[in-house]
């Protein structure tokens, strides 16, 4: 095999590795789900939180590690006043979200 054969092969091998753990993060939402979560957050945002509750927890009944959903989940529980709920998805989110300032977020809210 050539040199650049090889190093072709290589990249392609690191290509796939890349692929692979961004499909196996939380970070990486199907199209499908990325479009859920974009819907319920718009309906969040027009405060029509039932029926942004309905997307996020459709989306966790998919992908239970979604850490997005599950915190649009806990914020839109709160503005609806459910308290030890949103508590609860708060702490789920907090022991999957890759994100400090979200992991941050959800202690605060927690701490609430």
């Amino acid at each position: 095999m050539s040199a650049e054969r090889a190093r072709s092969f290589r990249t392609g091998i690191r290509m796939a590795c890349l692929l692979v753990a961004c499909i196996l993060s939380t970070q990486c939402l199907p199209a499908v789900s990325e479009t859920l979560l974009t819907e319920g957050i718009e309906y969040y945002k027009s405060e029509q939180f039932a029926k942004a509750r309905q997307y996020f927890e459709y989306i966790l009944k998919k992908e239970p590690a979604c850490w997005q959903a599950q915190y649009e989940l806990a914020n839109t529980l709160m503005k609806m006043n459910e308290l030890p709920e949103a508590k609860q998805q708060y702490l789920g989110c907090l022991k999957i979200s890759p994100d400090p300032q979200i992991a941050r977020s959800c202690g605060q809210m927690i701490a609430y």
